[in-house]
């Protein structure tokens, strides 16, 4: 059958797995994705690539549907509905997965409870200095916080935040659902998080062992702008979705943003509180520097102290300036058809 590889006997009796590869183009990441896809050690699965236009693969075992320029969601949706398997693995066409990712998430819906499982986006090796910064920014308690786990291996944890670059979808539980709501992206699969344990009452998990390599978004222009979009949705949805995205947590860079001009006014008006009112600005650098520092040291490249250590500033100054945007906005522009990352 063309779109489905040929299964092993030893696997008879196993979930089939429908994965999805939301992609502008079949360009060489989304190569990449598709090589490594048809190499898993897991063979009851289809897959189906949704690119915007006609583009051709050699492989028969890949099915392409073109989607026209929409939106990721709109993507994943036309996939899941073409889709032929119990289980639904969403992966981005700018990642590719560890070889054991479709073994390593069934054990996790053993429990009839568990109708979502993502795991860590790595970045890769392969990554150019530039990217690797920002994947360090991202997987590292220095730039992210707690919440790095999403870039990195940590401990299982039932949660209630996937990102669609690496979620597992029951798909009986996704139709139930009507899917991701296009109205949003990024931010979709928060949403989707969301309504899956708060609405329907199924459980989320976070499966450090369930793996895919994510290529990162250079630093700085690009990485940017994935930060701007991350923090304005996040800021919205406090509003909108408090369920999972009303935390303090989520508040930490915009309280810096509007903090650290406060102390630097107060310390120029009054000079009796002019050092006290600088020592919280002191000490942030030096405790990024410190971190920038040990990054570049435990990966052996130093260059990546410079970048790591403006690229942290840089994320949380933005995070915090779209999150305060998206907070006090209305509304915000959901209208992104136009997206120039391979998703």
């Amino acid at each position: 059958m063309v779109g489905t590889v040929q299964e092993s006997s030893s696997e008879e009796g196993h979930p089939f797995i429908s994965i999805v590869v939301a992609c502008r183009a079949i360009d060489s990441y989304a190569n990449q994705c598709i090589r490594e896809c048809l190499q898993l050690d897991y063979s009851r699965f289809e897959l189906l690539v949704l690119p915007d236009y006609v583009e051709t693969v050699s492989d028969d075992r890949v099915r392409v549907l073109p989607t026209g320029p929409v939106k990721p969601s709109e993507k994943r949706n036309t996939g899941v509905s073409a889709a032929k398997g119990e289980v639904v693995a969403f992966i981005d066409g700018d990642a590719y997965p560890d070889k054991d990712w479709l073994k390593n998430s069934l054990k996790y819906f053993d429990d009839p409870r568990v109708a979502a499982v993502g795991g860590p986006g790595i970045t890769p090796q392969s990554d150019n200095t530039m990217q690797k910064a920002s994947g360090e920014i991202l997987s590292s308690f220095l730039g992210a916080g707690p919440l790095n786990f999403r870039h990195s291996a940590k401990l299982p944890r039932k949660c209630d935040d996937l990102p669609t670059v690496n979620m597992f979808v029951r798909r009986s539980t996704f139709n139930d659902m009507g899917g991701f709501d296009s109205s949003y992206w990024p931010g979709e699969d928060t949403k989707f998080c969301r309504d899956l344990v708060y609405r329907f009452g199924s459980e989320a998990v976070y499966a450090p062992d369930v793996v895919v390599y994510h290529h990162r978004r250079l630093l700085f222009r690009p990485h940017l702008k994935q930060i701007a979009g991350y923090g304005l949705h996040r800021g919205y949805f406090t509003k909108k979705f408090p369920e999972n995205s009303r935390r303090p947590l989520y508040f930490a860079p915009t309280l810096f943003v509007l903090g650290i001009p406060a102390l630097l006014l107060l310390g120029y008006v009054d000079e009796s509180v002019r050092f006290v009112s600088l020592f919280p600005l002191i000490a942030y650098l030096l405790l990024i520097g410190i971190g920038a520092l040990v990054i570049g040291l435990r990966r052996r490249n130093t260059n990546l102290v410079g970048p790591v250590f403006l690229g942290a500033i840089a994320t949380h100054l933005w995070y915090g300036t779209y999150f305060l945007k998206g907070l006090l906005s209305r509304k915000i522009d959901t209208h992104t058809a136009s997206y120039k990352s391979n998703i």
